[in-house]
């Protein structure tokens, strides 16, 4: 039985700056170090006496309560390595009678490591020249370029390179190529926010990549014809 006396259901749910509409899966992602915050609005939903999950690898905890008309409870989900990708539950937020709940969804997309080919240890390279970018992590055979957090990078480094892939599309969840098109000189550096969970499931796909890898400043220099012999 739901809470219909006590709290009058859920008018909305908020997660990852973005809002969804009630009996929606909210996704999560998998990351011990941070918790997921979801935002459950709703009549009388301050009133809630405790949160629980029906999955043990979920912990719920009650964060922040917001009073009045349109009130609102905070809810805090952990999610422990040991969860499968893909892995949902139900958080029930019970009261003094019956509970609403909300449904969760575990991403487990992270880049550990971000390396280029050809190694150059100063990582130079000249205008016109495409380098390979291999992202090694934990699902990332989900992760591509198409999101608005790597389109609003590329134009801030002022049109210095494009960047296409995956290129390389096996069943490989730990190891994906990209191709980065340098096309003029300048310098930018590759972090974690080019990447988005590109599955349809991730509605806030960018905000579903974990990790912390060393990011990798590239140079851009235009080639040295100083040297070149003229043409008899």
């Amino acid at each position: 039985m739901l809470a219909s006396e006590a709290s009058a259901g859920v008018s909305e749910i908020s997660a990852h700056s973005k809002t969804f509409t009630p009996g929606a899966t909210i996704p999560v992602f998998v990351d011990p170090s941070a918790a997921n915050s979801i935002m459950v609005k709703g009549q009388f939903m301050d009133l809630a006496t405790g949160v629980s999950s029906t999955d043990s690898g979920f912990t719920p905890s009650i964060g922040r309560r917001i009073m009045g008309t349109n009130s609102a409870i905070e809810i805090k989900v952990g999610v422990a390595l040991s969860n499968p990708d893909g892995d949902e539950a139900t958080i029930k937020i019970h009261f003094v009678s019956g509970e609403e709940r909300v449904k969760v969804k575990a991403f487990k997309t992270k880049i550990t490591k971000l390396s280029l080919h050809p190694f150059r240890s100063d990582n130079k390279y000249n205008v016109g020249e495409t380098v390979t970018l291999v992202v090694d992590g934990e699902g990332v055979d989900h992760v591509d370029t198409g999101g608005p957090a790597a389109a609003m990078l590329a134009v801030a480094a002022g049109g210095i390179y494009s960047v296409s892939g995956p290129v390389s599309t096996g069943s490989s969840s730990t190891r994906a190529a990209f191709e980065i098109k340098l096309l003029k000189a300048g310098n930018i550096t590759v972090t974690p926010q080019w990447f988005r969970d590109s599955r349809p499931g991730s509605p806030v796909g960018e905000a579903m990549v974990r990790g912390n890898p060393s990011p990798i400043r590239i140079t851009a220099v235009a080639p040295d014809f100083s040297n070149r012999k003229p043409v008899k």
